[in-house]
């Protein structure tokens, strides 16, 4: 099993280039129809290939957070209230986070292989 997880991870590393150039040409052509109507799908062709480009999707955003912690309350919200930890680290000095964030050291675990040199031993000849 190790192995197997060695040679995957030795392709997937393989194939980050791929992958950051694929990222960046998507971004660039998507880039294409940032001024076209919202609802409006389009498509391109290549040479080998044909390019579809659906409508923009939705996205849901609260407008009202204090009408919203007055309709599910005070314990509800707070239960329900995530936000990244970075903006508490950039709008609370550091010295004052003791007194709400706690951390340990229970994240997971990161994986990583390492070939080991295949060494070749000559014979000679008795």
């Amino acid at each position: 099993m190790i192995d197997e997880f060695g040679l995957l991870s030795q392709q997937m590393e393989a194939f980050k280039p791929t992958e950051e150039r694929h990222k960046q040409l998507r971004a660039q052509i998507a880039a294409w129809w940032d001024d076209q109507p919202a609802n409006q799908a389009f498509l391109e062709e290549g040479e080998r290939f044909t390019l579809e480009i659906s409508e923009r999707a939705h996205t849901r955003t609260i407008t009202n957070m204090g009408k919203l912690f007055r309709m599910l309350g005070q314990k509800l919200f707070l239960k329900l209230c995530k936000f990244p930890l970075a903006a508490v680290d950039t709008n609370v000095p550091e010295v004052e986070h003791k007194a709400f964030l706690e951390e340990n050291q229970d994240g997971s675990r990161k994986l990583k292989t390492v070939a080991k040199a295949v060494l070749q031993v000559e014979q000679h000849a008795a």
